[in-house]
């Protein structure tokens, strides 16, 4: 399963999702790209390839790419989709790393969701009042920890790699 990072002020108060996969991105309202049967074509692909290539790319480097693919999408007469991307936001560093390792080695994220949902699992019987339930819940928290160093390892990792020095706040997740 493949993530992406999201998010806009109106939909989620300016929070970051990365746990939606990919295709729901695919047919939100952001990244549709459906043939008139409604299903996902090579040119829904190619618009979702390009949105991945986007979101890999530096912040800095964000706005004038998305205003190519703007360009390219009026230049084939989907002005409706240009018009929806023109929207998109450029994301914050936080964001890009976030999207650099969905998008690059989705492991860790995958990890950490999943560690997560455990952690929240655990905190749900251990309010409950069952017993056993404290020690599974220090446990979870203790893996969602280490799943957190590793999405945190990893984006550094990918940030060096494309070049860059990231503030050690950046990292914070």
């Amino acid at each position: 399963m493949k993530f992406l990072v999201h998010w806009t002020s109106e939909e989620m108060g300016g929070a970051v999702d990365f746990r939606r996969p990919s295709s729901f991105w695919a047919e939100s309202e952001v990244g549709r790209a459906a043939n008139l049967a409604g299903s996902v074509g090579e040119y829904g692909i190619a618009i979702e390839e390009r949105l991945d290539a986007l979101y890999r790319e530096h912040p800095e480097e964000f706005v004038s790419g998305r205003d190519r693919l703007v360009k390219d999408l009026r230049a084939a007469g989907d002005r409706e989709e240009a018009d929806r991307i023109k929207k998109l936001r450029r994301p914050s560093v936080a964001a890009w790393l976030i999207n650099r390792t969905a998008l690059s080695s989705p492991e860790p994220l995958e990890e950490f969701a999943e560690a997560s949902r455990r952690l929240e699992e655990a905190q749900g019987r251990a309010l409950e009042g069952q017993e056993e339930a404290v020690a599974e819940w220090r446990t979870a928290a203790a893996r969602e920890r280490d799943a957190n160093a590793a999405v945190i390892e990893a984006a550094a990792g990918l940030a060096r790699d494309a070049g860059r020095s990231v503030n050690p706040r950046a990292l914070e997740l």
